[in-house]
């Protein structure tokens, strides 16, 4: 993830490094930057909550955080720390390290510190820990944008449904998904070794299985290999 976000060239010789910058150029790997912008620009214009949770700030939480990146276009002041918290959940303890490097470094640029939490936990941790919205509370803002695709419909269905437990009333829940038209997904297989679950808007939109009078959208990004499911849960639960 971190050479795709960073996409420039890498290699010991100039053969090595256009391979390189061909793989972390085609659409998917566009996409996936596209996907930190896009996560940028709803938080950077994210209302405060109205009513107190976690003494007023934005709670949000990252499933399947990775690095984070991310947090570099949001923290950007002083103001940006004290409007926002943050908890990032990711499988991969040298990931979270590399996103607290990033925390760190945002620290010594604002000389303040971003308030974040590092959790590290699976998909099984989640669907099977009891009491986790005793545990971690609730949150205005969730988004997992790298998980689904690697999760069949049953775990998907049941994993999605554990994050809208964990959204706050009149908070807003945000997931990808590589869409079945995605042009780089037989490149990302044979060439890169990087199989996922492609899905049809029916079949994404299928895992949400709430009937409430929440509000669901579908977007995509702009090289259409991405779709992003955003579900803005009612305020009155």
């Amino acid at each position: 993830m971190r050479m795709i976000y960073l996409n420039n060239y890498q290699g010991e010789s100039t053969y090595a490094k256009l391979t390189h910058k061909h793989c972390v150029g085609h659409a998917a790997g566009q996409s996936v930057r596209n996907r930190l912008l896009l996560v940028g620009r709803m938080l950077n214009n994210y209302p405060r909550p109205p009513h107190v949770l976690n003494r007023g700030k934005v709670n949000v939480l990252s499933v399947g955080s990775g690095a984070a990146f991310e947090l570099q276009d949001i923290i950007k002041s002083p103001r940006d720390c004290d409007k926002y918290h943050f908890t990032l959940f990711d499988q991969d303890p040298v990931a979270l390290s590399e996103a607290a490097e990033i925390v760190n470094n945002i620290e010594t640029t604002l000389s303040l510190a971003p308030e974040v939490d590092f959790v590290q936990g699976s998909v099984r941790t989640m669907l099977f820990s009891r009491k986790l919205k005793q545990k971690w509370g609730q949150f205005n803002f969730i988004y997992a944008l790298g998980l689904f695709d690697y999760l069949t419909s049953r775990v998907a269905k049941a994993v999605l449904d554990r994050l809208y437990q964990l959204l706050s009333p009149g908070g807003d829940l945000v997931i990808g998904n590589y869409h079945v038209s995605n042009p780089s997904r037989y490149y990302m297989g044979y060439w890169g070794d990087w199989f996922l679950i492609h899905r049809t808007e029916e079949e994404f939109k299928g895992l949400f299985q709430n009937n409430s009078k929440d509000k669901v959208s579908l977007h995509y990004d702009e090289t259409g290999s991405q779709m992003f499911l955003h579900i803005q849960k009612q305020k009155n639960g």
